[in-house]
């Protein structure tokens, strides 16, 4: 399959950012986990909207996401924008990684990333990760995919 299994955070990983309508991180919150990504160096990243563009609330945490990777010093890898249109099957909610290719161990770059958001109260969820070669260019970059927000 193409499912990646990672770390998992207990009983956190049920709240997957089920706050309020539309999901906002806080400035503070935001500079927090920005100072945890800037501690791993500088690092390659790629975020997919995976509401397809199509679902306001679902791009605009997107891109916050993207600010915070880029006030940590990240570089966006290819095409900042990508957005994957899902048709059939579960919709993709929360915040899930996404592999350029299967990987036999959860990389220590993705576990930094999974660190800083859960860190700080953002969970993302590692029982069902993604693996999209065309999207995410490398192994090196770490990618994540932006789900719908959650019903409740």
């Amino acid at each position: 399959g193409n499912v990646v299994v990672g770390p998992s955070s207990g009983t956190v990983i049920q709240t997957i950012n089920k706050g309020p309508i539309p999901r906002k991180i806080e400035a503070s919150t935001a500079a927090k986990i920005a100072d945890q990504l800037r501690a791993m160096g500088s690092q390659k990243f790629t975020l997919i909207d995976y509401a397809g563009g199509q679902d306001q609330e679902t791009h605009d945490y997107f891109m916050r996401i993207g600010e915070i990777f880029k006030a940590a010093g990240w570089t966006p890898d290819g095409y900042e924008g990508k957005s994957f249109q899902q048709v059939g099957g579960t919709p993709v909610v929360g915040l899930r990684f996404a592999f350029h290719s299967k990987p036999s161990a959860f990389p220590a770059h993705y576990l930094g990333v999974w660190k800083a958001f859960t860190d700080n109260g953002i969970a993302i969820d590692t029982t069902g990760s993604i693996f999209l070669p065309v999207l995410v260019e490398s192994d090196d970059t770490v990618g994540m995919a932006i789900g719908r927000r959650p019903l409740q």
